[in-house]
């Protein structure tokens, strides 16, 4: 199963965001950025990453850091859900 986000900037500036992977920016299977569960609650066993993450320290390297969205523009990022979720 693939999830895919797609961000748009629909303002009239150059965006640049975080690839933190605590949000659907990144494509890590972290325990932050997804909540599973069925109707009755039920809700699988983590399996994925935890991660100490600095947005003050990612800044600094801002091309390997960051996703930059000119005004208009779109990014899809696909998100494997098959090795992140489990049946439950």
């Amino acid at each position: 199963m693939e999830v895919v986000t797609t961000f748009t900037n629909t303002g009239d500036e150059t965006l640049n965001l975080l690839k933190d992977p605590r949000t659907a920016l990144s494509t890590w299977a972290t325990a932050e950025s997804w909540a599973v569960s069925a109707d009755s609650g039920a809700a699988p066993a983590f399996t994925g990453v935890r991660v100490r993450y600095s947005p003050e320290v990612a800044a600094k390297n801002v091309a390997d850091a960051t996703y930059v969205l000119a005004a208009g523009e779109s990014i899809d990022i696909a998100h494997e859900g098959q090795s992140t979720m489990c049946p439950l």
